[in-house]
């Protein structure tokens, strides 16, 4: 299990446990529909369904 930070378009930090083989998607989606949104991995924008992350990563949503 990793953790990863996940920071919402309402400014709200939270924290997501997933397994090691996780992408972007799976932690954004775990909050929020991004469906229209622009999902970024610390800091860089990247295609959530390809994107992995790590433990520690930031994942944030943005809206458009």
């Amino acid at each position: 299990m990793i953790t990863v930070i996940l920071m919402g378009p309402d400014n709200v930090r939270s924290s997501v446990e997933k397994s090691e083989d996780t992408t972007v998607r799976d932690i954004g989606t775990s909050g929020y529909d991004l469906f229209w949104q622009t999902a970024k991995r610390n800091g860089v924008s990247v295609i959530p369904f390809l994107a992995k992350v790590a433990g520690g990563d930031t994942v944030t949503v943005e809206s458009e």
